[in-house]
């Protein structure tokens, strides 16, 4: 399974990223710093590594994992006002991903870099996707039945 390496000094964001790739079966490491991007490298050998432009020290961390360097891929992280005044190379890195970005860009962005996924994709039983709805009917109280209608009784003639 792919492991993607997440340095983002902005907590929200690292977990927001990691959640939505773990969601799409793609296993996720997140550090706050470059030098612990590079320890956290060093013990999981990362298939793809996704950094801030913003933090100290980073285009070497991105260096290390540039295709063009001979490394997995690399994904910078830049502000939007920066899009088209800097490119993907100024930080050593294969691509750029502008910052506010969306969930979906994001796993579009890492699915890029790792192919179509029919190798790392999980495969999804019926009981994977149904089993929480399944359990909730199963455990909901089946309501008694109604009673039964009165019987009625022979109708009588009134007498004359």
């Amino acid at each position: 399974m792919p492991m993607v390496l997440i340095v983002e000094q902005d907590e929200s964001y690292r977990q927001r990223i990691r959640e939505a790739l773990e969601a799409e079966g793609i296993a996720a490491a997140a550090a706050s710093s470059a030098a612990e991007g590079q320890q956290i490298a060093a013990a999981k050998s990362p298939s793809l590594l996704m950094a801030s432009a913003s933090l100290p020290d980073v285009r070497s961390l991105l260096s290390r994992f540039s295709r063009s360097a001979g490394g997995p891929g690399a994904i910078v992280m830049i502000p939007t006002t920066l899009v088209g005044r800097v490119s993907a190379s100024d930080y050593h890195a294969d691509a750029i991903l502008a910052k506010p970005f969306t969930l979906n860009e994001v796993t579009g962005a890492v699915q890029a870099f790792l192919g179509p996924g029919e190798e790392w994709r999980p495969q999804l039983s019926s009981q994977d996707i149904f089993g929480d709805v399944l359990a909730e009917v199963e455990a909901t109280p089946k309501p008694a039945a109604p009673p039964p209608p009165p019987v009625a009784s022979p109708a009588v003639a009134p007498p004359p």
